[in-house]
Parts: C-alpha cells; structure tokens; sequence
C-alpha cells in the first residue's frame, strides 16, 4: 500500500514524508525489522523509544502517536487500531486463499502441517511463531503480497470478543478447526464459553466458506454454522478419518489416502486432524504428495521429541490445559521404561483452577511411575496422586532433582504453561536434539 493510501486508511497524518512511497509489511519489534514499518506501541516498554533504533534498522516508515526521530512517521490516536485498520483494508486487496486456524489443542501443529503441504504446490504465508493475537494476526496478513497464493491464519483467544475482532480483519476462505477444550477458562468461565467464544469467527465467513472440524455433536449443536462443512475424527461417521491409527512410542502411525505413514510426535489425535487437514487442501484445490506429511518437524515446546542415549523426553511445555494434559498422559502411559511426568501449573483455569490440577493427580494414578510438581498450582496434583511424587516451586530446584535423578531408559514429559518456563528445563536436561 502507498503511504498516502495508508494515511486516508488510517485517519492519520504523516510527518517527514517526503515522496509518496510503497509500503510492505509491519513489526512492533524494533530488533527484527529489516525494511517493514515500525509499529511504536505503548505497552510494558513505550514503542516510541525504539523509533530511532528501528529507522536505523532500515525501517521505510514508523507509525506512531508522535512524531519522533529522523524518517518518515504516521502519527494517528492509536497505533494498535491503525495496525488493524491496514491490515483490514490489505486482506481486501488480497487475491490470496485465506485459511484462519482455530481451537484449544494443536493450533500451531495444524498451521505448520497445512503450510508443510501446501509450500509444495503454492506460494504460502503463515503466521510466524504464534502470531495469533490482535497485533499478530494483523502483522501476518501484512507479510502477504501480490504474488502470495494461500496465507495461513493462526487465530487465539483468551475471552470472549477476540475472535468477533479477528475474523473482521481476517475474513476467513476456509477455517479449520482443531478440537475445543477447557482452556484460558478465566477468560471463559466453561466449556459453553469457550465453544461459544470460538463460534464468533463464524460470524465474519462467506456463506461459501468451507468449514473442516472435529466430529463433536457439542461442537456442532453450538455453532450457528448452515454452510459446507467436512468433519475428521478417529472413525465413521466423521466425514474423514485415519487408518491405522497407533502409537508405537514415540512415534505415531496412520494411513491416509492408501499410504502408510509415521511421524516422530507422539500424539493419537494427529493422524485423525492431517485427515481433516488433508480434505481441506484437496478441497482448496490443490493436491500435493501425501508422503510430504512426513517431512512435518514438531515446533519447539509442542510434542517435541529429544532424545540422548537411551533417554526419551517430550518436550511440550509450549501451553498445557486440561485435554492437552490428559492426552500427555495417555501418551506417556504407552512408553516403555520409567515414566515421569514434570508438570507445571497450568494458568488462567479460574475459579475452579484448583479442580482442574487435581483431575491431573487423578488421571495420571496408575499410568506413570513418578509424578514432579513445578509451581503452586501443580501442588494439587500431588495432592490427588498416589506414587512417587516430589514438588518443587521452581524450575531450578527441579531441575536439579532431575538431573540426578534421571537414569538410562527413563522416558520423560514435561508439560506445563508457557509462563512456567519449562521449554528451558527441558533445553537444560537434554540439549541434544537426535530425534526419535
């Protein structure tokens, strides 16, 4: 977009524009911009103060609500709204596919598995890291430009009214959804919230939008939606499914279309979600080789496999809630060896916070050989666990446990909330990366 464009867009009013000039791109971090527009926002740290240093780093433009330093700044009221009043007004212009990803559990692992197969038959953009917020989302559409064929959406909430101002922005092509669960319950009180919640991106699809979910009668009675839907689950009568669907730790197995395949992640629910996944893109139009879901690598911190001699740790200390945790567990359970579950408080559970980490003691009796409590919270698991457990209320003190507890054969999970900062002390423990 041209920068008097952006101007009219934005309702602003530029200072230090000497020539009308195209604009491609935005960041709020000062550090990884390259010739983006600076978004100088005030929140814990003032924006403002990095205007300079983003104008050293190449930045074309700042926008601002001052002017400051020497380069090209569009001061307006407020720099968040015109973030999003421009990516608004981009999606438009876009002639790209857009595909919004939304759910609890495994956002981030369907956005990478959709970008693994459509960045074999398209241009594709995807939302960096976990650019899923009211300042993520709007930066991901701005990376998008003319020659980008399909832009990939990873879209968060944490309470009500967060997706209703997403999706105005995104406007959605296609959404898939991954399952909903108890998670961010502060925000949402219950599961009827959370789904509820999760349902206001429908509001902002076309009535041709396509719509891929989980088969969850729940899921399906509470959501308004009239329009074409597929559904993916473990079997009929979801519309698609896996085949031979197993765990054999810590890889996971199943067929999809008539091949066989493996993934180094330890997860059941994958093979059902690729198979949801898989509908999706051939329905967008696009058929790629189904052996390149194999070539998928599980992010940092999401059921992430290290491994160092005969030692086996999942990392997935990226988020934890309820589902996430129970499913780990389940996992854990396969493994052969000493199974150790490290686990950390999971944050913003509300009111019933407390219930939440004892149904973990609860569930995890019987299917782990040692139970380790990272934080307040997590203390109400040990509560309600019956076998070797120690709590601990950092993960420093942990960690030191568990390097001198840990022994050959041991297979470990660390899940946790990201605040907890377990994705350090699972680094820390086992810094080589060979894989599964």
């Amino acid at each position: 977009m041209w920068a008097k464009e952006l101007e009219r867009v934005t309702r602003g009013c530029w200072h230090q524009l000497e020539k009308d000039i195209e604009l491609q791109g935005a960041l709020c971090d000062s550090r990884l911009i390259n010739e983006e527009v600076f978004v100088a926002l005030e929140d814990e740290r003032d924006g403002h103060d990095f205007v300079e240093a983003a104008f050293a780093k190449g930045a074309r433009a700042a926008i601002v609500k001052r002017p400051v330093g020497n380069g090209p700044c569009l001061v307006v009221d407020d720099p968040e709204k015109a973030l999003q009043a421009w990516a608004t007004e981009h999606r438009r212009r876009l002639t790209a596919k857009i595909v919004a990803v939304v759910g609890s559990v495994g956002k981030t692992t369907a956005k990478e598995m959709l970008f693994t197969l459509l960045s074999t038959v398209a241009n594709v953009c995807k939302s960096p890291r976990s650019y899923n917020n009211h300042l993520g989302v709007p930066m991901t559409l701005l990376s998008a430009d003319e020659n980008t064929e399909v832009v990939i959406v990873e879209m968060g909430a944490n309470g009500p009214g967060d997706l209703d101002l997403l999706g105005r922005i995104v406007e959605p092509d296609y959404l898939m959804v991954v399952p909903i669960a108890e998670a961010h319950l502060q925000g949402f009180k219950n599961i009827e919230g959370v789904r509820r919640a999760k349902a206001e991106i429908l509001n902002h699809l076309s009535s041709d939008a396509l719509v891929v979910w989980p088969y969850d009668k729940d899921l399906h009675s509470a959501w308004p939606w009239s329009g074409k839907t597929i559904s993916y689950g473990a079997e009929a009568p979801a519309d698609c499914y896996p085949e031979n669907n197993h765990i054999d730790f810590p890889n996971c197995f199943f067929k999809i279309d008539g091949k066989e395949l493996s993934l180094a992640i330890p997860a059941l629910y994958l093979g059902e979600m690729v198979s949801g996944i898989w509908a999706l893109v051939n329905e967008m139009g696009y058929h790629p080789s189904v052996k390149a879901i194999e070539s998928f690598v599980a992010a940092s911190g999401r059921l992430e496999v290290l491994k160092q001699g005969d030692i086996t740790l999942i990392n997935d200390a990226y988020n934890a809630n309820p589902a996430s945790v129970h499913h780990g567990i389940e996992i854990l359970s396969m493994a052969k060896g000493r199974r150790i579950l490290v686990f950390a408080d999971m944050l913003e559970m509300g009111d019933h916070s407390h219930f939440w980490h004892q149904e973990v003691g609860r569930q995890a009796c019987g299917k782990i050989d040692m139970l380790v409590t990272v934080g307040v919270e997590a203390r109400q698991a040990a509560a309600s666990f019956v076998g070797t457990c120690h709590s601990f209320q950092t993960k420093e003190e942990c960690q030191e446990f568990l390097l001198q507890s840990i022994r050959a054969g041991d297979k470990i999970l660390i899940k946790g909330s990201n605040a907890m900062k377990l994705n350090e002390l699972a680094r820390e423990l086992l810094p080589l990366k060979v894989g599964a």
